[in-house]
Parts: structure tokens; sequence; C-alpha cells
């Protein structure tokens, strides 16, 4: 395990990659909405299977979440089981790692298993992506996905000083009741 030296060093080279003179072209993001529309597949939520595959197809209420993720600048939601609202998190947080730079999204959950369960949910959403504008770098793991563009998931289980060395964009905190340092 790296200090916490070592990891706000690697912070800083990484940061200051993206303001080189090579950095990536910036990309226009789709309208989110549209995008998931057009290109976004989920396993399906009523299967047992993940090889069962659907489009994903937003209900009147899951758009009015994604306007208020996209739109409000801090937004907790207390919900219900199997409103999709997962779903419409993980797809969005994807967006905005493919159509943003430099876009950290951290995924807190009870234990690794479950927050590394939302990094495989959103992974399998974008390999099956048909239209990729940037490519997943680095080897593959379960804890973590780096896209070319800079911007990447990781994923935690909360301990005392989980992701104390990061700075993150959007923090996805799945099932905090039941987080011991939530």
């Amino acid at each position: 395990p790296a200090s916490r030296a070592e990891a706000v060093e690697r912070e800083k080279r990484r940061r200051q990659r993206l303001n080189s003179a090579d950095s990536i072209q910036v990309i226009e993001a789709p309208d989110p909405l549209k995008w998931i529309d057009d290109e976004v597949t989920i396993e399906n939520p009523h299967k047992t299977d993940t090889n069962v595959i659907i489009p994903f197809k937003l209900w009147p209420k899951q758009i009015e979440y994604l306007l208020l993720l996209h739109f409000q600048r801090q937004t907790i939601t207390l919900k219900a089981r199997q409103l999709g609202i997962s779903w419409v998190t993980i797809v969005y947080c994807l967006w905005l790692c493919i159509f943003h730079r430099n876009v950290t999204v951290l995924v807190f959950s009870k234990d690794k298993d479950a927050a590394e369960e939302i990094i495989r949910r959103a992974r399998g959403v974008f390999k099956r992506l048909r239209n990729k504008v940037v490519k997943e770098v680095g080897r593959e793991n379960k804890g973590e996905i780096a896209f070319s563009n800079e911007s990447r998931f990781k994923a935690f289980a909360t301990t005392q000083n989980a992701g104390t060395s990061y700075v993150a964009t959007f923090l996805i905190v799945d099932e905090m009741d039941k987080m011991q340092y939530g």
C-alpha cells in the first residue's frame, strides 16, 4: 500500500499531465438523456442472470432524477429499492467520465465487494457502448476504471480514511446506513 505522500505525488503528476501541451482533445458532450436513449444498455434488473441485457429506457421519474443530478450541485437521495436510481446514477457518472476530462467518481459502499459491484456495472455499460469516444486505459481491475481522458471511477470500502487522497467530482455513497464510517 502506498503512503499518503506517494498518493498525493501521483495525483500531482496526473494533474500536470492534464495541463501539458499534448493534452487530450475536448469532445462536445451530447445531451445525457439522448445519449442514454441512443447508446446505453444495462443488465435486466428483474433477472438474476447478468447476461440478460436490455436497452436503458428511462421512466419519467428516472428522467426527473437524472435532471436533478445534472443541474444541482449537491444531491442527497434517500430512496427505496428497485427504482432504477442506482442504474441512473451509474450511467450518469459514466457519461460524466466519458465526455468530460479529469472527472473523478468515487464509489463508497459498506464493503469492497459492494463498491466493486458498482464499478462492474459501469464497466459493463461502457463495454457495450457502440460509440466509444474514450478508451479504458491501464490494466482492468475490479476497483477502478481509468479512461484515456484522465477521468476515472474508483471504489472504496468505507474505512476511517477511505478516499482521503482524492478530490471527487462526484460521490456515490451506497447504503450509507450500513457503513461504520459513513
